[in-house]
């Protein structure tokens, strides 16, 4: 009571105290917490960035001018880790694109030109047909091991290398030339086909399948026996793989203008539980693929030929799990989801396709993880359109037609899309829900 009643006749003193301490603190915090800059509005415009290739560098008015053709896009590298970067695409035809910088609410956008003044550009496995007008020409390649051309007028970009290849049509009486500059590693994104049945390759149709064009999508998928990457055409650029893999890969390149490979590990009929890493059947399944897929990919054949770009998985599953709670569901699905964005798989995101209307529980639970995790994404809901009547689901009422793989596949791919170009703030998220921690 004395030390109170003290206190309270010397007002100052504790004022005085206050103060002090105060000062100290934020003393304390200029010198050991780093500060994000106050303005980002004016930060972004003055953060340092480069590009990974030095042959371009970006101008004043955030351009950059690339060879035409299908070039490789120099990837933008910013100093400041806290700066969202999202690249640019080049679909096929497009002229220009755009990447993305995002710090908080304030955005920056580089802008990509091509510009035939600067040559002509192509990237490995490309076909591009010719465009001249010879009548019965023949065709002739200064370099067939870069770039050679089929009796049709087709050009195939064979090899990589940095020395300029001249092609030729002539008919003995006029002829003609054009000379492509630079041909470069293909940009490939690869994505993880994983789930049930509706992903496994069982039920494909190729003759009704969305056409891939040839020499943009690939497959991996050691059900078929087949331990390399396959192409998704014939090599008359008839579709010899059809399922969901054939229209995903599809929608990704033409929104994107990346080659596809797809690895495809879904396994029919079982249950969420089977995909948790510790001792998943499923799981076991898929990292048996992955394990085979990457000998391939640390070969020097695989490196001097493609650059890999980005990579998620796509999840396709929950028909074996209708009476499952959801919470148990998202238990099981976070297992698979952390070590598939682990170091050993180093997936950017997952993407998950609903799965048809009556399981209504896991998709309650994927619905609760799109919305609760920033690198989930609910990829498409379309399916729950599908039925037998309009010839999306097969006469079991369960598994996807061609038509519905087709359906889905778009979609898929255009989300996907979106989320790579920095789109994903417009996708309708999932319900909300607060998720139990473990």
């Amino acid at each position: 009571m004395e030390n109170t009643k003290k206190a309270k006749k010397n007002p100052f003193l504790i004022i005085a105290v206050i103060v002090i301490i105060i000062a100290l603190a934020v003393i304390a915090a200029e010198v050991v917490i780093p500060r994000l800059p106050a303005s980002a509005a004016t930060e972004l415009s003055k953060v340092k960035l480069t590009l990974d290739d030095e042959n371009y560098k970006i101008s004043k008015d955030d351009t950059v001018i690339i060879p035409a053709g299908r070039p490789r896009v120099p990837q933008i590298i910013c100093e400041n880790p806290d700066v969202e970067v999202y690249q640019a695409f080049f679909p096929d035809d497009a002229q220009v694109a755009t990447a993305t910088l995002r710090y908080g609410s304030e955005e920056r956008a580089i802008t990509f030109i091509k510009d035939e003044s600067l040559g002509l550009e192509f990237q490995y496995d490309d076909r591009i047909q010719w465009a001249g007008d010879i009548p019965n020409a023949v065709y002739e390649s200064s370099n067939p091991e870069i770039a050679k051309v089929s009796l049709s007028g087709q050009i195939i970009i064979t090899g990589v290398s940095d020395e300029p290849v001249t092609l030729t049509a002539t008919n003995g009486v006029e002829s003609k030339e054009f000379t492509i500059t630079r041909t470069v590693k293909a940009p490939i994104s690869i994505y993880i086909l994983t789930g049930q049945s509706n992903a496994a390759y069982y039920f494909a149709d190729p003759e009704t399948s969305d056409n891939t064009k040839k020499g943009t999508a690939y497959v991996y998928d050691i059900t078929d026996g087949i331990y390399s990457v396959q192409s998704m055409n014939n090599e008359d650029g008839s579709q010899a793989r059809g399922n969901i893999d054939a229209s995903i890969a599809k929608s990704l390149y033409d929104n994107l203008g990346e080659k596809v490979l797809i690895v495809n590990t879904g396994i029919s009929g079982n249950p969420i539980e089977t995909f948790e890493p510790d001792d998943g059947v499923s799981y076991a399944f898929t990292k048996e693929t992955w394990d085979n897929l990457q000998f391939i990919l640390d070969t020097d054949w695989w490196k001097d030929r493609f650059e890999e770009t980005v990579r998620s998985y796509i999840w396709i599953q929950g028909e074996s799990d209708d009476w499952a709670l959801p919470e148990r569901y998202m238990y099981s699905y976070m297992k698979f989801h952390e070590i598939m964005r682990s170091p050993k798989y180093g997936c950017d995101y997952g993407f998950i396709s609903q799965i048809v209307p009556r399981f209504f529980r896991p998709n309650d639970a994927q619905e609760r993880l799109a919305q609760a995790y920033d690198d989930i994404w609910m990829a498409t809901r379309i399916t729950n359109t599908f039925s037998s009547a309009t010839g999306e689901l097969r006469n079991d009422n369960l598994h996807y037609t061609q038509k519905g793989d087709n359906i889905a596949g778009e979609d898929i791919g255009h989300t996907i899309a979106m989320v790579y170009q920095g789109f994903g703030y417009m996708l309708p998220e999932g319900e909300e829900d607060i998720l139990i921690e473990e």
